[in-house]
């Protein structure tokens, strides 16, 4: 397989903290589907804002389809990459008209959205479970619904690279598993590449083929699912016992806490 992305030897951060992210190095495969893992605080999302250009790096590059990210337009990069961050939206729009801004990369300046724009936005909005919502405003909106909103944004852009941080953060279980459904059929049926920063570990082994396991702007463990899950690495980083036993039904790896109060007992 190609590389979609690169990092190479990547270091970043804020005033006051700059080293977030401390030499980072990996490569992401075309039509490969990515987790980030990592306790809070420990430079998840701060990766993802290095990708999306948000923020720039102190050292080191990181390069889309062998070029380096600063040298795209931002037409050109958005017809590539699509981002789902944590950010509230907080735009005046309805929800079509916030669908239909990620179509703006695909329109000629001066440009309006013809037919197949509209369709294309219905159609991601209802993949997402919210077409019923298009007529509303992003501010009527649940956190959850405007996460399912947001993603459908980014699905609009129809990008080759698709990175979303926490998109089940604010999602009960039902719509949680949903939008991880469709990021799954979207990677098998389209190849679109995907990079998922998750929290629930349990959601990571079942739906990530390739986990980043990030510990302290470091890169702690980088492999599959059985590598990385394993009770000593997910002591040894998360400081908590647990139990990793395989799903009977889907054979992944699933991690069981154990309360602090019974492992004294042991």
């Amino acid at each position: 397989m190609s590389l979609i992305l690169s990092l190479e030897n990547i270091s970043a951060g804020y005033p006051g903290n700059d080293r977030v992210i401390k030499g980072i190095s990996f490569g992401v495969d075309k039509g490969s589907f990515t987790g980030i893992i990592g306790p809070n605080g420990c430079g998840k999302s701060t990766l993802v804002r290095l990708i999306g250009r948000v923020v720039k790096p102190s050292a080191g590059n990181i390069k889309l389809m062998g070029k380096e990210i600063v040298q795209f337009g931002a037409k050109e990069f958005s017809r590539i990459v699509g981002i789902v961050s944590q950010e509230e939206a907080d735009f005046p729009f309805t929800v079509k008209e916030a669908v239909l801004m990620g179509r703006i990369p695909h329109l000629k300046r001066l440009e309006f959205e013809k037919d197949a724009d509209f369709n294309i936005a219905d159609n991601v909005l209802k993949l997402t479970d919210t077409f019923h919502l298009r007529d509303k405003f992003l501010s009527e909106l649940s956190s959850g619904e405007r996460q399912r909103v947001m993603t459908a944004m980014a699905l609009a852009q129809e990008p080759q690279l698709l990175i979303l941080d926490e998109p089940t953060s604010h999602l009960d279980i039902g719509h949680g598993m949903q939008i991880l459904d469709l990021l799954k059929k979207l990677n098998r049926e389209k190849g679109i590449t995907i990079i998922v920063v998750l929290h629930d570990l349990n959601l990571t082994a079942e739906y990530c083929d390739r986990i980043i396991f990030i510990d302290n702007g470091c890169i702690f463990k980088d492999g599959g699912p059985f590598d990385v899950l394993t009770y000593e690495n997910i002591e040894a980083v998360y400081k908590t016992v647990v139990v990793v036993k395989e799903n009977p039904v889907t054979k992944k790896p699933y991690l069981f806490p154990i309360p602090g109060d019974l492992c004294k007992r042991v």
